[in-house]
């Protein structure tokens, strides 16, 4: 018995690490209950909206992996909060040398970001939140500025 329930908080552990993944094919009201989710997207245009800050509370994030190149995605916060309450950045690796940073001033809030029809299979973005403001940080390895774009 003792060996069953090892091999059963094993299997509890193994299975505790998989990652949630989620294709979005269509336009999304991301809900509380998505956190920790990663988010495939790229094969359709559309414009997925973040829950409220609020609701989703401290520690509230996800992940978003662009897995097709064939549309522009954009995600934005909810219309029901403050404007502008996403800080940060995405690196576009325009080349080896120097990365472009959007927005390109740091500390500019924004509200929405967009893969572009320039970003790339692999570029990401993830979003986290400690109950006030979302957080946003990303790469694009693109070689065009502004491939993911925050505005």
């Amino acid at each position: 018995m003792f060996k069953e329930t090892l091999d059963m908080a094993k299997l509890g552990r193994y299975s505790a690490q998989r990652l949630k993944i989620e294709a979005l094919t269509s336009a999304k009201e991301i809900t509380v209950a998505d956190c920790g989710t990663v988010f495939t997207c790229g094969a359709e245009a559309a414009t997925h909206t973040l829950p409220q800050i609020a609701k989703a509370g401290k520690g509230w994030w996800c992940r978003i992996v662009l897995d097709d190149e064939t549309a522009a995605v954009a995600f934005q916060q909810n219309a029901a909060d403050d404007a502008d309450q996403m800080v940060g950045h995405v690196k576009s690796f325009v080349d080896n040398a120097v990365p472009q940073l959007s927005p390109q001033t740091e500390g500019t809030a924004f509200d929405l970001i967009t893969f572009t029809a320039n970003a790339v299979q692999g570029d990401w973005v993830e979003i986290y939140t400690d109950g006030t403001l979302w957080y946003v940080n990303g790469e694009s390895c693109s070689g065009v500025a502004d491939a993911i774009s925050c505005a």
